[in-house]
């Protein structure tokens, strides 16, 4: 039988800071901390790759962020890389916090998607460590069924003759 892994309760006001709590039935601790950020590059096709993130706890909760699209994977992944080295000890929950430091790093576009996937991954342990799916932290669904995502390869016209 598994086990859930402790997971901090998030502290708003007026949440007893710094004491335990019980979450669905999980018992939470006020400590994890941010252990590690990895890359994963998929190829996709000729025309480009996809870049993955996963930002490690030391929890046991992985969360992950899609970094696709940027320009340049390769300067993207040195973004990624110098941004999760500013947040190995720092607690996950902290997702604004964040935002608000690394934004100052994200002057450009490769640097912002490297932000976007880091805050996707956050987003991902906090879920995980409520039991909640994301889209109920940010807000709730907006319909009951989602039509199934297509994506569709664009083709440019080529020259006649």
């Amino acid at each position: 039988r598994r086990t859930a892994p402790v997971m901090p309760l998030p502290l708003g006001k007026g949440s007893g800071e710094g004491k335990e709590g019980v979450s669905n039935g999980v018992t939470f601790d006020n400590t994890v901390k941010i252990t590690d950020l990895t890359t994963h590059v998929v190829h996709v096709n000729p025309r480009g790759n996809r870049v993955f993130v996963q930002v490690a706890t030391d929890a046991g909760l992985v969360g992950t962020g899609e970094a696709s699209h940027s320009g340049n994977d390769a300067l993207c992944i040195a973004a990624l890389k110098q941004m999760g080295a500013s947040l190995v000890g720092k607690d996950p929950r902290w997702i604004e916090a964040h935002w608000q430091r690394l934004t100052r790093l994200a002057s450009g576009r490769v640097e912002r998607t490297a932000l976007s996937a880091i805050e996707q991954a956050l987003w991902h342990i906090l879920g995980q460590s409520l039991n909640a799916p994301i889209h109920q932290l940010l807000g709730g669904a907006v319909r009951e069924k989602n039509p199934p995502l297509r994506q569709h390869q664009s083709r440019r016209p080529r020259p006649l003759g």
